[in-house]
């Protein structure tokens, strides 16, 4: 039977992983996307960028949005966590400092975890932005729930 995980159990599945998916309302509909992510201890907030599109306007106009992690061994062995929260983006004086933490953050919890390729560190270092520039942003944390069924 699945029971809830405690908030101190939900943030060390957030800060253990960099990739979720993001919740955002578009046009009235709701749109779920895979990003990548890095949650910032210090400031208790989900750094994450994106080029223009789609996604960004979306939150610009609704900046309510969801995030939500899950591991899943079996049908039987699972945690899920789901982060509500808003949208904030950065300014351009600051995106290049939380692009940098961002980028760090990842690349620390790539070099922490041993079944991971080092090729994924290079895809992630060396990321292109062929549309724009990257537009940086944080999601403040309202409330962070989760279960998990062992």
């Amino acid at each position: 039977m699945p029971s809830y995980l405690s908030k101190i159990e939900c943030l060390e599945e957030l800060k253990k992983n960099y990739v979720a998916k993001l919740g955002y309302i578009s046009k009235d509909c709701p749109f779920i996307v895979p990003i990548t992510y890095y949650f910032d201890e210090e400031e208790d907030c989900i750094l994450a960028y994106s080029v223009q599109g789609h996604k960004i306007e979306g939150m610009r106009k609704n900046a309510s949005v969801c995030l939500y992690i899950d591991s899943i061994t079996s049908v039987k062995k699972w945690k899920s966590v789901l982060i509500h929260g808003a949208f904030e983006e950065l300014s351009e004086v600051d995106s290049a400092f939380y692009l940098n933490r961002l980028g760090e953050g990842v690349r620390d919890l790539l070099n922490d975890e041993k079944d991971k390729e080092t090729k994924a560190m290079d895809e992630f270092s060396n990321v292109k932005f062929p549309y724009g520039e990257p537009i940086v942003y944080r999601i403040k944390i309202w409330d962070i729930t989760g279960r998990y069924r062992d």
